[in-house]
């Protein structure tokens, strides 16, 4: 009977340690995922900001110019438009 108590512990021990490295493994597949989706939302929401300014542009309105990027100046109604045909063009 001893024997077979610690043959049991034994497997649950190695079934314990399984599962703590496939929560783990879990965890990090997780925080990698969100990690990728605000990325894409935050390109999303760039993405979609330059679309309106090109819709807008194309009107012939006026928005308030958006936040200046780090290093970047502000583009123009033209410019915009530009963006939108080429990045349509190629994808």
């Amino acid at each position: 009977m001893c024997e077979e108590l610690t043959e049991l512990s034994k497997v649950v021990d190695r079934k314990r340690k399984s599962l703590k490295h496939d929560a783990l493994r879990d965890e990090t597949n997780v925080t990698i995922a969100e990690q990728i989706a605000d990325k894409v939302r935050a390109k999303h929401d760039s993405l979609a900001e330059d679309l309106e300014r090109a819709i807008s542009a194309s009107r012939g309105e006026t928005l308030p110019p958006s936040k200046g990027r780090f290093g970047m100046g502000r583009k123009s109604g033209t410019q915009v438009r530009f963006n939108v045909r080429f990045y349509s063009l190629c994808h």
